[in-house]
């Protein structure tokens, strides 16, 4: 059984309309495939966040496939243009059920 999920969000919390802002997100995970070995020569289990997704006032801007080839503790930056105030939901799905989310709010002015 994995860790919990710790996430980090950055990004600005208020623009002006027409902006670009810039969002950058990490969790904290260890991304076992269930292919690497222990020092016991054990087989690690299997522990994967299998998808990320990003919602912004209950609309679906971002829904994203993970595969076994992303990396520990993935992180992901994208842009949106700021067109009205509201609150970013960002959701980590792993692969035993667990979901964890964070929300962030902008204040557009």
């Amino acid at each position: 059984m994995s860790r919990p999920i710790r996430a980090r969000v950055r990004m600005p919390s208020t623009a002006t309309r027409g902006d670009e802002v810039t969002i950058r997100v990490m969790a904290t995970h260890p991304m076992e495939s269930g292919n690497r070995r222990d020092m016991a020569d054990n087989l690690v289990p299997r522990d994967m966040i299998h998808r990320f997704t990003v919602d912004f006032d209950g609309e679906r801007l971002l829904d994203i496939d993970i595969g076994a080839g992303v990396s520990s503790n993935p992180f992901f930056e994208f842009a949106v243009v700021a067109a009205h105030s509201g609150a970013f939901t960002f959701a980590w799905h792993e692969e035993n059920g667990a979901i964890h989310t964070e929300t962030a709010r902008l204040s557009v002015s």
